[in-house]
């Protein structure tokens, strides 16, 4: 018998001059991404994401919003460590789990996540889930819930439509509610960290009349000021009288 030839030996590469080299790569969004697709609500909070797009997509997570709700919704090896099993989403978690996505979306809210914008089409998955709560196989599953190319809250839609179970209907009802909550404010109005001590500050600088040095006379009723003056020109005004008076600060004014 005839041995076999070896295999061809690797290709050579060239060496890169140390100048030349790229710098070290550094993934600043990736356990961030993570964190979201897992319901890490605690990691996420704690983290520096003075960087991170609340308004970005990933090719595996989809929006923030798809990511907290979803979990993973893009076709991967389910046997690899970053597999669909490794980040259920709000109806396949526990119920501490899912208390923890809840409280997360609320949080990715406030921070300008916005439940409107689409998956891209690298989000290839679709989910079904049990029709009743202890129901599993083929024949107990929902319909498909789709995400490629397809908004957050029109997949939370999708999903109550689907879903019979009362138990996962509560936690999709609390997941639209939040939604809608944070996106009748928010709109396109432009928002500004402002620390709790400045109105605390204001507010105690109103409180203090001992250093008003402004008072507005406040009309009490139409005609009052021409009342008024007709008054003072028959001399009948009476110094200490007139309308109420609100107390101001010139500074502030």
């Amino acid at each position: 018998r005839r041995r076999p030839s070896p295999p061809p030996p690797p290709p050579v590469r060239p060496l890169i001059p140390a100048a030349a080299a790229s710098p070290m790569a550094i993934d600043h969004e990736g356990p961030i991404w993570d964190a979201l697709a897992m319901g890490e609500e605690t990691l996420v909070r704690r983290a520096d994401t003075s960087a991170f797009n609340w308004m970005g997509t990933h090719p595996r997570f989809g929006s923030v919003a798809h990511a907290v709700c979803f979990g993973l919704i893009a076709i991967v090896d389910e046997q690899a460590a970053g597999g669909q099993n490794a980040y259920y989403d709000l109806i396949y978690d526990t119920h501490d789990g899912a208390q923890q996505r809840l409280s997360l979306l609320e949080y990715v809210m406030e921070q300008g996540a916005d439940p409107r914008i689409i998956a891209p089409a690298t989000c290839d998955d679709w989910r079904s889930w049990p029709r009743g709560e202890y129901d599993w196989g083929d024949d107990a599953e929902t319909e498909y819930v789709e995400f490629a190319a397809t908004s957050a809250v029109s997949c939370l839609l999708a999903a109550k439509r689907v879903v019979t179970c009362r138990h996962d209907l509560g936690r999709i009802e609390r997941a639209l509610n939040r939604v809608y909550r944070a996106s009748s404010w928010r709109g396109d109005v432009a928002r500004a960290s402002v620390s709790e001590r400045v109105p605390e500050t204001w507010a105690s600088v109103l409180a203090d009349t001992s250093t008003a040095d402004v008072a507005i006379l406040v009309q009490e009723e139409p005609g009052a000021l021409e009342k008024e003056g007709r008054e003072r020109e028959r001399g009948q005004v009476n110094p200490g009288g007139g309308g109420a008076k609100i107390y101001a600060h010139s500074a502030v004014l």
